[in-house]
């Protein structure tokens, strides 16, 4: 990729898709006063609705696309496209139910650029996630776009699932390329974050015999591909009527069809998506099927008929009723209609059998051909609990033209059973663990009931062997009846239909299931009674009058809670599958980064901790008997986490984070109980906490705890998707995030409001930022950015992490993808509901719309064009002694200009956090201290400048940073009182920790 130019493409923010028609912003003015500042080389490619920033690199392009300022014209009227799809040509129809489906979450796609090279007579595309059946679309729309032959065009691809963002890519790379005459390369935008919850409004015609003559089916969302965003350019506000429609007409993509009577029809989305929305295809395809299949059985319920049967008079195709007669008698299918409550309970367990199938146009294969897919699924569901286990799984699967003969294949039942399992228990848990692979391979600690996958598993398989290329466990139809199966063996069970899916099955638990007493499921316990009355305890906060409140003051100077006595912990009750459950637990938590002093030993305590009361010294949390837990059993060490009180009795101070770790669910805490019991012991003490009158009085916690501690363990939102409370709950819990992200009152109590939730704080003298999106930063933090941050320290469009936060991200390797993705997308929607752009638009998620590059060698490009008039924002006089000290100290390493990084990563200074924030004092303490123990040496480190720079030059240093590279933001002031001041501290904590 030598040869090849990086471009990042802008876009309005606020442009949109509903499934028929585009809605957009035309580009008005591009001022570039900003960006020509910055001594890069660039060249900019302006269209009607977008505008592509061409440079040598990744970094230049994109810190130059971020220096840009863009004027927008939203009055422009709606842009038509052709339709995708079928059109309903039909007036009102019945929807009579509702359906809903949430994603399960980011797609693991290879970050790699769509590449496009025009020579004047060939234009040539790779793109990464292109399949065949997109090529035919992606060549017409090429060719109208840029006025090509479509055999001028050629198109190349990566053999990986269908993307829309790889598509825009694709498309932007040619327009680009072909407008230039030259070679580019384009980064697909996924910054567009949670998928959105896909709501299905189903309902059908039926003909003189009672037959479904007609399917209705209504989306929330588009159901088909769209033309890709430069499509927009291809209009202008005066001209609508010349559309290219070639692009269009190729673009509908493979159709879902439940093969009974009649054809599906699709009706416009009721809502549009904003362009880089993460609208995957195949959702679409799932909420679908899962709403129709779901559908039938109700209807199958209300005639008060056999389901199977009803399908079978439904389907007029022979391959479909042979398959689905073959798996009901595979699986030993009960006759009868369904949902009779009771009717199958076997001891303390409810029993129900549930059937689905789809039919597709499978596009694994080449050309595509029918394949269809058939479920059973048995269940037996435990009344007091709730809790679901899938007995046994019967799936049939039949391609045209391959033949069906019985065989092993195991790729195909470990593809069912990581289906089965992301439907149901262990997909939904927030207090969830185990690793993906763990799950697929069976090594769950407590099992959702699930059979393993082996000669003995009770999962029947019925497969063809294929005789085309690729294996059967690819089949785009083969898990698609999953979870219309299991909610209708669920329905059969206990008479609840389970109209959300993925199940989290929070209606089960909700309800007293037949067989059980009203109040089933309950637990009554001491802790149980402590947690009501603490709910009690918290109406009082707003009325306690100045008497009240003196009682209450003087009763706390008397010991409350009794010393539990020394105990000797039995270690053999707990497995190694929950001591590596504790392990993930602790490196979520931190533990060791607190725990540790520095040139101590693992855990020993002593670290010293600034707070605005004091120094507090951490405990030594390793199993010594004399020094640290050892003699501490579990309900003491619950007591502690959950409520702050230690063994003997005395109250911890809230430094230690018991206000989020009482958020722990009962197994995990266990579990970290049990790992934390079986690390090495060290006899260490470390110096005793000691702060002044009246904060040394220790016993005063007893009112603090009742006014400002929570100690219910985290309930999941049932509202949100299993993904969602997963990452609500390593945030709130483990993570601690409010600890440090939240401000505190005068009383040193997390606000955790409404409006000041992880709205930023301090530690150890840093500025903890913002997370609910109010903070100061040049681009907005979107899900994949969070990823990237949490996962490697490093985000190309916000900077590293540095300070206090580098050994969280260090710790936060141990965890799996998944639940890094589960707290970026948690993040995220904080984010977008606080940020000021959603406020002051009711609440619409902001978006960026512009792809990162990153080409590896770069390429002479066009010196800067610079705006001469109409600009809007004010040039700022640079300090030249900053700049200086810039030159000698910084540039080498910083200056995207000067070829490629010297160590690690290079930070984008114009899109780095610490510049645009409100308060220079990160920035300050980065530039004294370095960055000598980044979250990996892959990031590489940066020397501190305490010793060569005085405070007259560090200031002048940062004046020249904001200047120049966050121009849109207000000047610093007072900042040499600002660096003698984090001089001092840095000096003062470092003495601390000696």
């Amino acid at each position: 990729m030598t040869n090849f130019l990086a471009a990042a493409v802008l876009r309005p923010a606020h442009a949109s898709w509903d499934g028929r028609v585009y809605r957009t912003g035309i580009l008005q003015q591009v001022d570039e006063r900003s960006a020509a500042e910055l001594g890069v080389a660039y060249r900019l490619v302006r269209r009607a609705s977008s505008c592509a920033v061409i440079a040598s690199s990744r970094e230049q392009a994109s810190e130059v696309a971020a220096a840009l300022a863009l004027v927008w014209d939203f009055g422009a009227p709606v842009i038509p496209a052709a339709p995708l799809g079928h059109e309903t040509g039909q007036g009102a129809v019945t929807l009579e139910r509702e359906y809903r489906w949430q994603s399960a979450g980011l797609t693991p796609y290879e970050d790699e650029p769509a590449c496009a090279t025009w020579d004047g007579a060939l234009l040539e595309v790779r793109g990464p996630c292109l399949q065949a059946p997109s090529q035919a679309a992606l060549r017409a729309e090429i060719a109208s776009l840029c006025g090509v032959a479509p055999d001028q065009i050629h198109i190349t691809h990566a053999d990986l699932h269908a993307d829309q963002a790889a598509y825009d890519a694709a498309v932007d790379a040619a327009v680009v390329a072909h407008a230039l005459q030259a070679s580019i390369a384009v980064w697909p935008d996924r910054s567009g974050g949670t998928a959105p919850l896909l709501r299905v409004e189903q309902g059908a015609a039926k003909d003189g015999a009672g037959r479904v003559a007609q399917w209705h089916t209504r989306l929330s969302q588009p159901g088909a591909p769209r033309p890709s965003a430069a499509y927009l350019d291809a209009f202008s506000t005066a001209d609508h009527a010349g559309a290219p429609q070639a692009g269009c007409d190729a673009l509908s993509g493979p159709q879902l069809h439940i093969a009974y009577a009649g054809e599906e029809v699709l009706h416009p989305p009721v809502a549009p998506i904003a362009l880089n929305t993460t609208v995957d295809a195949g959702e679409v395809q799932r909420a679908r099927l899962f709403a129709q299949e779901t559908y039938a059985d109700e209807m199958a319920a209300d005639q008060d008929l056999d389901p199977v049967q009803w399908r079978l008079t439904q389907l007029p195709d022979d391959a479909g009723r042979a398959l689905i007669e073959g798996v009901a008698a595979a699986a030993g299918w009960r006759a009868g209609p369904r949902g009779r409550v009771g009717r199958q309970l076997t001891g303390k367990a409810l029993k129900g059998q549930g059937m689905a199938c789809a039919q597709v146009a499978d596009a694994s294969h080449a050309p595509p051909t029918r394949a269809w897919a058939a479920w059973v699924v048995d269940v037996s569901v435990d009344p007091a609990t709730g809790q679901v286990s899938l007995d046994r799984l019967t799936v049939g699967h039949h391609v045209d033209e391959l033949v069906i003969v019985d065989g092993d294949d195991a790729m195909w039942g470990q593809r069912l059973t990581r289906t089965a399992r992301d439907l149901l228990t262990d997909g939904s848990r927030h207090d969830d663990w185990r690793s993906p692979s763990a799950r697929e391979q069976g090594r769950a600690e407590t099992g959702s009931g699930l059979p393993a996958v082996g000669a003995s598993s009770s999962v029947e398989r019925k497969q063809s062997l294929p005789v085309l290329p690729g294996r059967l466990s690819d089949s785009d139809a083969l898990t698609l009846p999953a979870a219309a199966a299991i909610a209708n063996a669920i329905f059969d069970a206990t008479g609840i239909r389970l109209r959300e899916a993925p199940l989290t099955l929070g209606a089960l638990t909700a309800v007293a299931l037949p067989g059980t007493p009203s109040s089933a499921g309950l637990q009554q316990d001491e802790a149980g009674t402590h947690r009501g009355w603490r709910r009690t305890a918290r109406k009082w906060r707003g009325s306690l009058s100045i008497a009240g409140g003196l009682v209450a003051l003087a009763a706390a100077v008397i010991p409350w809670r009794p010393a539990i006595p020394l105990a000797q912990p039995d270690l053999s009750v707990y497995s190694s599958a929950a001591i590596e459950r504790g392990r993930l637990i602790a490196a979520a938590s931190d533990c060791v980064t607190c725990h540790t002093a520095p040139e101590g030993q693992r855990n020993a305590g002593g670290r010293a901790m600034d707070t605005p009361f004091g120094t507090v010294y951490t405990t030594n949390i390793t199993p010594d008997r004399e020094t640290g837990l050892g003699g501490w059993s579990f309900a003491a060490f619950d007591r502690a986490m959950r409520e702050g009180v230690g063994r003997d009795g005395r109250h911890l101070y809230p430094a230690f984070p018991y206000t989020s770790f009482a958020k722990f669910s009962d197994g995990d805490m266990q579990a970290l109980y049990a790992y934390l019991m079986t690390q090495p012991a060290v006899k260490a003490k470390p110096p005793e906490t000691r702060l002044a009158f009246p904060y040394g009085v220790r016993p005063l916690m007893r009112y603090w705890n009742l006014l400002f501690h929570d100690a219910e363990p985290y309930r999941a939102d049932l509202s949100q998707s299993a993904l969602w409370n997963r990452g609500a709950y390593l945030v709130q819990g483990p993570g601690h995030c409010m600890a440090c992200h939240s401000p505190r009152n005068a009383f040193g109590a997390e606000q955790n409001d409404a409006s000041n939730f992880l709205a930023g704080g301090e530690v150890d003298g840093w500025n903890a930022p913002a997370l609910n999106g109010t903070a100061a930063t040049a681009l907005p933090w979107t899900r994949q950015d969070l990823f990237a941050y949490l996962r490697t320290g490093f985000s190309q469009r916000h900077g590293v992490a540095a300070g206090p936060m580098a050994p969280v991200v260090e710790n936060l390797r141990e965890l799996p993808d998944r639940d890094i993705e589960a707290m970026a997308v948690y993040l995220e929607s904080i984010t977008r509901k606080g940020s000021p752009a959603a406020q002051a638009q009711g609440g619409l998620p902001p978006t960026t719309e512009h792809a990162l590059i990153d080409i590896a060698a770069p390429v002479e490009a066009a010196k800067p064009s610079i705006a001469a008039e109409g600009a809007s924002l004010p040039a700022r006089i640079l300090s030249l002694a900053g700049q200086n000290v810039y030159e000698g100290a910084c540039a080498a390493c910083h200056d995207t200009a000067r070829g490629s990084p010297l160590f690690g990563v290079r930070p984008v200074l114009s899109l780095n956090t610490n510049i645009t924030a409100a308060e220079p004092d990160n920035l300050i303490k980065v530039v004294l201290a370095g960055i000598v123990e980044p979250a990996h040496s892959g990031l590489g480190y940066m020397p501190g400048f305490a010793d060569t720079l005085s405070d007259g030059q560090v200031a002048d240093l940062l004046e020249y940073l904001r200047g120049q590279y966050a121009p849109q933001s207000p000047a610093w002031t007072g900042l040499n009182e600002a660096v003698a001041r984090n001089r001092a501290e840095l000096t003062r904590h470092a003495e601390a920790m000696k």
